[in-house]
């Protein structure tokens, strides 16, 4: 059973699970547009990930192939990383800011002890707690996601992608990452804020 729910307006949210995080899930936001169904992010690239996502759309009326495209707010695991697979199951596009986009290569690129020991000093430094330092030592080298979670399209500030009746407009809000974007919706004033309040 999933906890995918309608939020009004033709907007659903989807929490997609995020396993052993302390978070518990991403939220997914879908919407109807022209060629099916538009997702803002994606989630974390694992099978609970991909069963809360699919369930999430099979509650709502719809299934992985309606995916039309993914917008992402940004460039981390947790609202990318299961952008291979939709593609794969529904041929979508992806799609990012420019400044994310240049990002992307650094972290699909494979990872080794130097970068583990890079991560554990800039910890270090910001001052977290030796026990969660210690903790890094476990850390899986995999790289979070792969290079089939690539957008194929950028993103600009107040760019716009069609939905059905209606337009979701990209607003460049720089912080959390470079790239960072909220999606808003003028007609009903919504934001899609990504982790931009965090």
């Amino acid at each position: 059973m999933s906890d995918a729910a309608p939020i009004g307006d033709g907007i659903f949210q989807i929490p997609v699970p995020i396993t052993d995080n302390p978070l518990g899930h991403t939220l997914v936001y879908a919407m109807e547009s022209p060629g099916g169904l538009v997702l803002v992010d994606a989630g974390w690239d694992d099978e609970n990930a991909w069963n809360g996502l699919t369930t999430g759309l099979e509650a709502i009326g719809h299934s992985i192939s309606d995916v039309e495209g993914v917008v992402l707010t940004h460039f981390h695991p947790d609202h990318v990383g299961l952008c291979g697979r939709v593609r794969e199951a529904s041929g979508a596009w992806i799609a990012m800011h420019e400044a994310d986009y240049s990002q992307f290569e650094g972290m699909t690129a494979p990872r080794d002890e130097q970068w583990l020991e890079w991560q554990r000093v800039n910890m270090r430094a910001a001052g977290a707690p030796e026990e969660d330092i210690e903790a890094w030592k476990k850390v899986d080298l995999r790289a979070p996601t792969g290079p089939d979670s690539a957008p194929d399209r950028v993103l600009v500030d107040g760019e716009t992608v069609a939905l059905t009746g209606r337009e979701l407009r990209a607003v460049f809000t720089p912080g959390h990452t470079p790239g960072h974007v909220c999606f808003h919706l003028p007609e009903s004033d919504i934001m899609f804020t990504g982790d931009h309040v965090l």
